[in-house]
């Protein structure tokens, strides 16, 4: 027994060997197969980000030919002749092309025929073009998302009393975009690329589309690009109603103001299909690619639970259009809230409020329930969105009172409750928050009535798969966000040092705040509060210091700033002031003591305001180098000085960003009481030679530093609630070399310098 033993010990440690790199193996392996699907991902995104073409929809079918004139043949194929030839028994000559008599080609009667069977065929058949470049099933295959790194806001006011409610871009020119506010109207907007500007193009009056009740409940682009329908919400006279506006061509005035639109370019139709109003409204297109048209609408009521087709004709007596309804059905028991006509054109997906999918076959003229959600409670389905690339994936939006959500259905499946579902949860949910599909088609976006987007990956599966929480949220507004639509053609819409700045933020904010805190500040979108900005502020100031001062001694002459310093002097101590005394306002209002820990909140913090106002100030403070190097006032232009200018300015951008309430207001009023001492020696000084209290200065701001340490150990050896503890840590090395830097000075100046005091400034 014991020689079984010593034979099997070494061949069990073979065994435990063989087994860890077996595990290794495996652990290769898996980590290859995501970079093999990351370069797949990758792949994918850039042919879709190239102009695509469209696939020819015409008859592939080839008669033989003779080898001399078989490309002129398979040209030819691919247009329909406007004019029929006539059929005889001798060879006839077709000459397609209008442009050149010269492009001539002998064909047979047989051939003849069967290309005006290909080419009636190629008219009544429906192909659907497949983007070949998207794979199959990707959705919940990758265990790591890819975020956006490329998030930089921009508010932009419409000039609207009330919130926006929808936002379309128009599919021919994506840099044109429509907006519809609460209050009615039409806004046109224009997008430019190249240096990211969005510019109001006209504003359109409400009454030129309705008197009353002038709210679009739906708007939508028709394929070509030309016409705008828009569907209204209340009903008048007991009919619902909905207009088509001819944009194309239209004649704007230079004017700042609403304008309002011709009459002879807006076509309304007053229904009483809809007698409680229309929800929604889509164009039904013929075509594809640049002869994409439509002359038919799609629109479904509210209470009455129809769904309407309508057809456009000529009006012979009258000399106009007009619009022939039929009603294709009426199967659901709830509101219609949403409707998608599929791209093969053979069907239309609505989803009501009654928890149902329905799908509507255009040729067999029959529905079916496609997904039904009633139990334990009914669902209201409120968005129903087609992939952008796969026409097999459904993105079905389901609302319930406290949870949303997004269920990714195969069609080719049925649906047995196990999907895919991007979901959240919250206090509140609103049946008009609608999620956006990206333009490549991996991430969807959706607001939510915090002012938050949230955003999935859809390749990533989750630990909770099928159900996937948001994998980042943003935040953009302060109350809710109706839908975050996506540019139709650009994934990333800022240049690239925004792309890179914003990486290195949320780098740099996750290194310094690891727990995520920083994500929730209600402020983080304020002018200058990024990263980008203090960077690109910080580098200007460096290379201002370094070349300024080589430009100013090679010879050009000091520049006088007095005047200029007799006002910027008086604002600062103003502002100084102010921070101080509303920084200690604010902490006697809501209890704070001297020492830590105050109460922190990261979502709405009490000290926000001042503490952003106190931000802002360092960057004011850089004037003080700007009047030393015009001044050519080189003794001022130490290491101290320009440590201390930039130090600081970048210390509070992490602080106001991260410690943005609590224990930050007493720097605040210890160093706004300081430099309101500052700033008035610097005014006095300015008139006055010999003043006898200047290195009291310097003392005043040593105790301040003191006092900042201990404030600084305080917070860190407490593990104050909501602190990082990193920012208490930087706080304390920083005000270290902020001390030390100033007894250097100090005993140069007081102590070993000479013993009479000057009036030159001191060294700050």
């Amino acid at each position: 027994m014991v020689a079984t033993e010593r034979e099997l010990k070494p061949k069990k440690k073979e065994l435990a060997n063989l087994r860890e790199q077996l595990e290794r193996l495996e652990k290769l392996v898996e980590s290859k197969e995501l970079e093999v699907y990351d370069l797949q991902v990758d792949l994918d995104a850039l042919r879709k980000r190239r102009e695509r073409r469209l696939p020819s929809h015409s008859s592939r079918s080839k008669s033989p030919r003779r080898s001399n004139s078989k490309s002129k043949n398979q040209h030819r194929e691919s247009r329909r002749s406007s004019s029929q030839p006539r059929v005889s028994k001798r060879p006839c000559i077709v000459d397609n092309e209008d442009e050149s008599d010269d492009d001539v080609v002998l064909m047979d009667a047989a051939e003849v025929k069967k290309e005006l069977e290909s080419a009636s065929a190629a008219a009544n058949t429906t192909v659907v073009p497949v983007e070949d470049s998207m794979p199959d099933h990707f959705w919940g295959r990758s265990s790591v998302p890819k975020l956006l790194v490329n998030h930089r806001f921009r508010a932009i006011p419409d000039g609207s009393a009330r919130k926006g409610r929808h936002l379309s871009f128009n599919p021919i020119q994506p840099s044109i975009f429509a907006t519809s506010p609460d209050e009615g109207g039409l806004i046109l907007w224009s997008y430019q690329r190249q240096d990211q500007d969005i510019a109001k193009v006209v504003s359109l009056l409400p009454a030129s589309f309705r008197q009353d009740n002038a709210c679009a409940e739906g708007i939508s682009w028709s394929p070509d690009g030309n016409r705008l329908a828009m569907a209204f919400r209340d009903p008048l006279h007991g009919k619902g109603e909905f207009c088509i506006v001819q944009l194309h061509q239209l004649k704007l005035e230079d004017s700042d103001t609403p304008q309002a639109i011709p009459r002879d370019r807006i076509t309304s139709t007053s229904t009483t299909l809809h007698s409680r109003g229309i929800s929604t409204i889509d164009w039904l297109p013929r075509g594809y690619g640049s002869d994409t048209t439509s002359r038919q609408l799609i629109t479904t009521g509210n209470s009455d639970h129809a769904v309407v087709l309508w057809e456009e004709h000529e009006d012979i007596k009258n000399g106009g259009m007009d619009l022939k309804w039929s009603v294709l059905h009426r199967d659901h028991r709830s509101e219609v809230k949403s409707l998608c006509v599929h791209s093969k054109r053979d069907s239309l997906y609505t989803g009501g409020l009654d928890g149902l999918l329905i799908r509507y076959d255009m040729n067999k003229g029959r529905t079916e329930i496609v997904m039904e959600r009633r139990k334990p409670t009914i669902s209201k389905m409120n968005a129903v969105l087609e992939h952008p690339h796969n026409p097999n994936l459904l993105l079905v939006s389901c609302v319930e009172q406290n949870k949303h959500n997004l269920l990714l259905h195969d069609l080719r499946q049925r649906y047995r409750g196990d999907d895919m579902s991007l979901a959240w949860e919250g206090s509140s949910m609103s049946q008009y928050v609608v999620p956006r599909w990206s333009p490549a088609g991996y991430h969807v976006s959706c607001g939510s009535k915090s002012g938050v987007v949230n955003i999935w990956d859809v390749r990533m599966r989750g630990e909770n798969y099928p159900t996937v929480l948001p994998q980042q949220s943003l935040r953009v507004h302060q109350k809710t966000v109706l839908h975050a639509t996506w540019h139709p053609r650009y994934d990333a819409m800022f240049s690239s040092y925004y792309t890179w700045a914003n990486a290195t933020e949320i780098k740099f904010l996750d290194w310094a705040d690891p727990e995520g805190g920083w994500k929730v500040h209600p402020m983080a979108d304020y002018p200058l509060a990024d990263f980008a900005s203090v960077f690109a502020i910080c580098t200007s100031y460096v290379l201002f210091v370094v070349f300024g001062t080589a430009l100013m001694k090679m010879g050009i002459p000091a520049i006088k700033t007095s005047p200029l310093q007799f006002v910027y002097n008086p604002i600062q101590v103003i502002a100084c002031s102010y921070m101080c005394v509303e920084a200690g306002i604010q902490a006697y209002r809501n209890n704070y003591s001297a020492a830590p820990c105050n109460a922190f909140k990261a979502d709405d913090p009490v000290m926000g305001n001042v503490l952003y106002l106190f931000y802002l100030s360092k960057m004011l403070d850089l004037c003080d180098t700007m009047f030393i190097v015009l001044g050519k006032k080189w003794r001022q232009l130490s290491f101290l000085h320009v440590y201390h200018h930039l130090s600081v300015l970048i210390m509070y951008y992490l602080v106001f960003r991260i410690a943005q309430d609590g224990d930050t207001y007493a720097s605040v009023v210890m160093n706004g009481f300081v430099h309101t001492i500052m700033y008035t020696y610097y005014f006095v000084s300015a008139h006055t030679r010999n003043i006898w209290w200047k290195k009291y200065l310097t003392l005043i701001q040593l105790i301040q530093f003191v006092m900042m340490n201990v404030q600084g150990y305080f917070m860190y050896s407490r593990h104050c609630p909501g602190m990082p503890p990193t920012i208490p840590l930087l706080y304390l090395v920083y005000v270290q070399s902020l001390f030390w830097l100033f007894v250097n000075f100090y005993v140069r100046s007081y102590v070993l310098g000479p013993k009479k005091v000057t009036s030159s400034k001191k060294n700050l």
